[in-house]
């Protein structure tokens, strides 16, 4: 790994910190990433999902009642679908969500009290409101749907970024480079995420070249799939590309949870309003 980039003079210490606490977390990222290469399936959501899961655990165990944390699950009124059922999977899990759902059923019935029915019928659409940066939310959006997203989703994307931008960087070197080669290489969603945040990454190129190669011989392990499952050929013994149609379902859509479906947050059949915002948390909010 390349040595970390001395922090400039005459910076505050505070910053100085900041920046000294971003470079420890991509140093250590760096390894998390390198370790993750070795495993099945795209390295990026297995990470993501593991720091979903350490996200929680930590905020259960020990920030539930940090004054910065309830503000923020205030503004967002809770965790998102799919990181609310993950808490279960906590140890800490009860006492923790019982202190946060406590607040939150307190914050909802105090906005629910400051509603008076019957409420009037907008003369046009939601998304042509939320189209408006700078059109006034209507009362009803404003008290009963969340002014920001899901925590655990943020930090997920945060992390995300960062793996995504560690592996460009060093993808050319033989260490890290030699590790994906060996790897399924990365998911398309994470590749797009890439491409998108990352388009003058001097190793931009290698990256998708490299993945290329990879999905090309996915794609020729699932045509021997398809061709043993022809009743002619379905003698033959069964190799690696048992299992490629598996295996690309993950090269294709992501692990399961780490991505937002399509259906959340439709109040007209749009679009969620949330969606642009969880896949982007350095998106201004309104």
């Amino acid at each position: 790994m390349q040595r970390v980039a001395a922090i400039p003079l005459g910076i505050g210490k505070e910053e100085m910190s900041r920046r000294r606490l971003l470079e420890k977390s991509k140093y250590i990222s760096y390894f998390d990433l390198r370790d993750a290469l070795s495993q099945p399936g795209c390295p990026v959501c297995s990470l993501a999902e593991r720091n979903s899961f350490r996200f929680l655990d930590a905020l259960l165990y020990e920030r539930v009642n940090d004054v910065g944390t309830r503000d923020g699950l205030r503004k967002s009124l809770g965790f998102c679908n799919w990181h609310a059922w993950k808490c279960l999977e906590v140890p800490n899990a009860p006492l923790g969500l019982g202190i946060i759902h406590h607040d939150l059923l307190g914050e909802i019935l105090h906005r629910l009290s400051r509603l008076r029915v019957p409420l009037p019928i907008p003369s046009f659409s939601f998304r042509r409101i939320w189209g408006r940066r700078k059109a006034k939310r209507p009362l009803l959006d404003r008290l009963l749907t969340p002014s920001d997203s899901c925590p655990a989703c943020r930090s997920v994307r945060f992390f995300e970024q960062m793996y995504l931008e560690i592996l460009l960087d060093y993808i050319d070197e033989e260490d890290f480079g030699g590790h994906f080669s060996r790897s399924a290489g990365v998911c398309f969603p994470h590749l797009t995420i890439a491409i998108g945040k990352y388009p003058g990454h001097r190793n931009l190129e290698l990256l998708i070249k490299s993945q290329k190669k990879k999905w090309e011989s996915l794609r020729a392990e699932l045509a021997e799939f398809i061709r043993k499952n022809d009743y002619k050929y379905s003698h033959e013994p069964r190799g690696a590309e048992s299992d490629s149609w598996k295996r690309s379902l993950e090269m294709l859509a992501g692990k399961r949870e780490v991505f937002p479906n399509q259906v959340v947050g439709k109040l007209d059949g749009s679009a969620g309003v949330f969606i642009d915002k969880v896949l982007d948390p350095e998106d201004k909010k309104e």
